[in-house]
């Protein structure tokens, strides 16, 4: 699942991480980001809980994890959160008698067949989404601010 937001402020402080050495404006941005997924992966793992239910529901909210993309543009910072893949979580994958593989934590989100979807990571998005945002926001002005001290990103 991907979404693009707009952060109020951030030309002016992408405007200032611009100025900033390199490094130390990836380094803030990175910090940020990490700090703003943690908001979404704790509420991702209680929709899991509540909304998923039983055992395979508090086995997913344990396996819901924050990871990097392989590849980034540059001068963006994204995490993903969602569940770990098939090889960290195994009990995620069934295989059929044709030998497809179904990744049931989709078949959840999305729905399949008959079955309604259960879009426990799409509204623990949309629940806290304004609060990742301003947890970005504050954290990357807070990292300028100590590198304009003299201190590391």
């Amino acid at each position: 699942m991907s979404s693009e937001v707009a952060l109020t402020g951030g030309k002016e402080l992408a405007d200032k991480m611009l100025e900033l050495e390199r490094k130390s404006a990836k380094t803030i941005g990175r910090k940020a980001v990490r700090k703003s997924t943690a908001v979404v992966r704790k509420a991702a793992r209680a929709n899991a809980k509540a909304m998923v239910g039983g055992t395979f529901g508090t086995l997913l909210a344990r396996h819901i994890a924050t990871g990097t993309p392989r590849r980034q543009r540059r001068g963006t910072y994204t995490l993903d959160v969602g569940p770990h893949g098939e090889d960290k979580f195994p009990e995620s994958v069934e295989i059929s008698a044709s030998g497809r593989r179904n990744y049931i934590p989709a078949a959840l989100e999305y729905g399949h067949g008959n079955a309604r979807p259960i879009p426990f990571l799409r509204r623990a998005w949309d629940t806290t989404k304004r609060e990742a945002l301003a947890v970005i926001q504050r954290e990357v002005a807070a990292g300028i601010e100590r590198v304009a001290k003299g201190g590391k990103g």
